[in-house]
């Protein structure tokens, strides 16, 4: 009987073994396919990653290169292209509803913004951003809920391409964005985080840009960034205030302030 009894825990525990590694050797992809739909479907574009590394054990994240394509019609090498990100997560959050991201860093980010008409590439994928964060939730795909600690943006370049003149090139050292999604406890969908993202991104880049840029294009730039933002959570107008500040805190020294 014991002899049973230990034979059927050893298949018990090598059942489990096998499910443990299938899933870990099949779970960069599915982390991938994830930020690939999630993405794509938030920005009304195609996007791609070049690879994704998640290592449960030590609770750590690596996504090599996020790239966004421009709505169709632009013109421009692309909407977004990024370097590598590094965020460290509470691995036992993987297996709950909400994976719990505690830090998250991105070190270079191009962007190209551009005009259109009476439109932007950006415009258009801030409009789409606001569509469907006013959608039924029954209308959205099934996605896995992430919250966001902390985030640090490092060396944004934003390339204005506009209807006249060569295209203006603006550069933004850094920009740290801390509980973006406290406003939501049970946390936000993988869409609904990289539009808030974007759209905090996209405040600080407006910020920086001004006397570079036409203030009547800024200005248009800028009610759609607070449009999405505000649609995506009404408790976003704190972050927009704190990238203000972060951004005047790391262009301008404290003592011309005042």
């Amino acid at each position: 009987m014991k002899r049973i009894i230990f034979k059927g825990l050893g298949v018990l525990v090598l059942l489990i073994v096998v499910v443990v590694v299938a899933g870990m050797l099949g779970i960069d992809f599915l982390a991938k396919a994830g930020l690939v739909k999630g993405s794509g479907y938030a920005l009304g574009v195609e996007t791609s990653v070049d690879s994704v590394d998640l290592s449960l054990l030590s609770g750590t994240l690596a996504i090599n290169r996020f790239h966004a394509d421009n709505p169709e019609g632009y013109s421009s090498e692309h909407l977004l292209d990024s370097g590598r990100f590094a965020v460290e997560l509470e691995p036992a959050s993987v297996l709950s509803d909400t994976i719990r991201l505690r830090n998250f860093e991105l070190d270079g980010l191009d962007i190209n913004i551009e005009q259109k008409g009476l439109g932007s590439n950006v415009g258009q994928v801030l409009q789409n951003i606001e569509k469907i964060a006013g959608e039924p939730s029954d209308d959205k795909p099934s996605e896995k809920k992430v919250h966001l600690d902390r985030a640090v943006i490092r060396n944004v370049v934003a390339h204005f391409h506009l209807p006249v003149g060569d295209p203006v090139t603006v550069n933004i050292p850094e920009i740290v964005l801390n509980d973006v999604a406290a406003d939501e406890a049970g946390g936000v969908a993988i869409s609904q985080l990289v539009g808030r993202l974007l759209s905090e991104i996209l405040a600080g880049v407006v910020e920086a840009s001004e006397g570079d840029v036409p203030a009547g294009f800024l200005g248009d730039l800028d009610g759609q960034v607070r449009g999405a933002t505000e649609a995506l959570s009404e408790g976003t107008a704190e972050l927009l205030e704190q990238i203000e500040t972060d951004l005047l805190d790391t262009l301008v020294p404290d003592d011309e302030q005042e």
